[in-house]
């Protein structure tokens, strides 16, 4: 479930904070100015809601389909080029030497 946060800005107007926290994802956040929609705070909040929610479903089936690993939130650019180079269908590659050597450089 999403968090949706209600601020007040100096010029009097409100924005909405959407936060969408789903393991093992990093949380991201986008935020919704009334300026921005013709409805004001109901169209700011509103476009919040419905941010979060798509992300949400994204995120979730994402995370059952296997497509995200347990580590995905620290793993490292040297690391992830360890692991794409030790991989069997990599060293398969007629250009895996070229590769390997782009790589390391």
């Amino acid at each position: 479930m999403a968090t949706i946060t209600e601020h007040k800005n100096e010029d009097g107007s409100r924005s909405f904070t959407a936060q969408v926290r789903i393991r093992p994802f990093k949380p991201s956040s986008r935020t919704f100015h009334e300026r921005d929609f013709p409805d004001a705070r109901k169209g700011a909040k509103k476009a919040a809601e419905q941010w979060a929610e798509e992300l949400e479903k994204t995120l979730r089936e994402q995370r059952v389909r296997g497509g995200v690993r347990s580590d995905v939130a620290s793993l490292s650019l040297r690391q992830l080029a360890h692991e794409y180079i030790a991989d069997p269908e990599t060293k398969a590659l007629a250009t895996y030497g070229e590769r390997e050597r782009q790589i390391a450089w």
